[in-house]
């Protein structure tokens, strides 16, 4: 059963995630609305500072590790907006960021995760199989915690807001 979110869990989130997550616009989309039929709305996320709304789940992913799992660094299997959403909220929350990259992937995709403080490797080229494999490679612990694109499984709802600070 889907937990319902009320105003407060999003409120709670909203606050936590001050300076960390923009306020995005939402734009209408003229072209679409026509084309459809309908009202179309368009949510900016591309204006976030990292790119994407994958620094939301990355951040608040990252912000309920344990001090312990954070000195061990993070790893994020991503050549995209999730890798950049990792390298982006590690940098904000302090432990080193491994993201682990497709071998060929483009120089600027490189360029951007790096930016963001990535530490970029190599991986297999996909399909490959679950990232978690590739966590003893990194420069980090072996143990260090995989950061999924997707929420974890014991991850309450997404706008729960992060443990308080030790």
């Amino acid at each position: 059963m889907v937990e319902r979110l009320s105003l407060a869990d999003i409120e709670a989130a909203r606050e936590w995630r001050t300076g960390v997550v923009q306020t995005t616009p939402l734009e209408s989309s003229h072209p679409l609305s026509v084309s459809l039929g309908v009202p179309v709305w368009l949510k900016c996320e591309n204006q976030q500072r990292a790119g994407s709304y994958k620094v939301r789940g990355a951040y608040t992913r990252i912000s309920r590790l344990s001090e312990a799992e954070r000195r061990r660094g993070v790893v994020a299997a991503s050549a995209g907006n999730h890798g950049g959403g990792v390298a982006y909220a590690a940098a904000i929350l302090g432990p080193p960021a491994t993201i682990v990259v497709p071998q060929g992937t483009p120089a600027n995709n490189r360029a951007k995760l790096s930016a963001y403080g990535g530490a970029i490797i190599s991986g297999p080229t996909p399909p490959a199989p679950a990232p978690q494999p590739l966590a003893p490679t990194t420069p980090h612990s072996p143990h260090s915690p995989l950061i999924p694109p997707t929420a974890a499984p014991d991850t309450p709802p997404a706008l729960a807001a992060p443990p308080a600070p030790p």
